[in-house]
């Protein structure tokens, strides 16, 4: 089996004792509650787990969400008193800040990439706030640069439920940069062998469903 290219990136700390996790019910109800507080206008662009668990992924569940700050619509003190009063934590950029529920994390080109696109899918509105996802093959291509297990049980999920094609997959791919192109490119070996085996298991139903009936004894 091969080996995930790995990221020079550094890796994300393990949760911490007491850390929560939420599913996607909690998740949304939490935003809601923050367009309810928000002053402005703000649309967040949501990337990672958060995008899997909006279209029903089964057993996944996280304590952030991701936003991608680039694309996103934000203004920074407004968003920070809303989810205050939403009761959520907003961008906590120091690993050593508590992470005791849900929390906001704006993601900047870097350690992730998402790639390039044209119109994002929208999710939900609430008030002052609307919530809104990149493409499906963004998503994925930006999980290919780590190709993690959760990563690759992410990108599964997602291709047999949006029926993402390994073109579309590709073609994002290809508008990353760097480093993280070149990870993710080497990672697609992944998901081509998944389509070699569901071609083989297709090929041989078939050959099942035309099998002649055997006649029956006399």
């Amino acid at each position: 089996m091969p080996t995930a290219a790995v990221s020079p990136a550094r890796s994300a700390p393990a949760a911490r004792a007491g850390s929560h996790s939420t599913d996607w019910p909690d998740i949304q109800a939490a935003l809601m509650r923050v367009g309810e507080h928000l002053k402005k206008p703000t649309r967040l662009v949501l990337i990672g787990s958060s995008v899997g668990m909006w279209y029903g992924q089964a057993g996944r569940m996280t304590e952030d969400v991701d936003v991608w700050s680039p694309k996103s619509e934000i203004d920074l003190a407004d968003v920070a008193q809303a989810c205050e009063k939403a009761g959520i934590h907003f961008d906590p950029r120091n690993y050593d800040v508590p992470r005791d529920g849900l929390y906001l994390q704006l993601v900047t080109p870097g350690v992730v990439h998402v790639g390039k696109w044209k119109t994002e899918e929208s999710m939900f509105r609430s008030g002052n706030l609307e919530v809104v996802h990149p493409p499906a093959e963004n998503i994925i291509a930006s999980k290919l640069v780590r190709a993690e297990p959760y990563d690759l049980e992410d990108i599964v999920f997602l291709m047999n439920r949006l029926s993402v094609s390994m073109d579309r997959v590709r073609a994002a791919v290809s508008t990353l940069q760097g480093i993280s192109k070149d990870l993710a490119q080497e990672n697609l070996v992944f998901l081509e062998i998944r389509d070699d085996i569901l071609a083989d298991v297709n090929e041989v139903a078939s050959r099942e469903d035309v099998k002649p009936a055997r006649r029956a004894r006399p």
